[in-house]
């Protein structure tokens, strides 16, 4: 299973409605499933189920620079 980094705004609001979340004092993560992908696969068997991930870093862990950088740092 892929996991693609959520970049845009409506995708956030709908993985805060709808998605699944882990939250702790300095970061949240959120999913967004692809809910699609049973219907895909009947489709297309070749094709690849890709959730989305989103990350929040908190002020708590520092600066812009620090937080950005634990962002690209989990999304590896």
């Amino acid at each position: 299973m892929k996991f693609t980094a959520i970049t845009e705004n409506h995708l956030y609001s709908k993985a805060y409605s709808k998605g699944k979340r882990a939250v702790t004092s300095a970061l949240a993560v959120y999913v967004l499933p692809d809910y699609f992908a049973k219907k895909l696969a009947k489709a297309h068997p070749e094709g690849k189920v890709v959730n989305r991930i989103g990350l929040t870093a908190s002020t708590k862990l520092g600066g812009a620079v620090v937080r950005s950088r634990v962002r690209r740092i989990l999304r590896a």
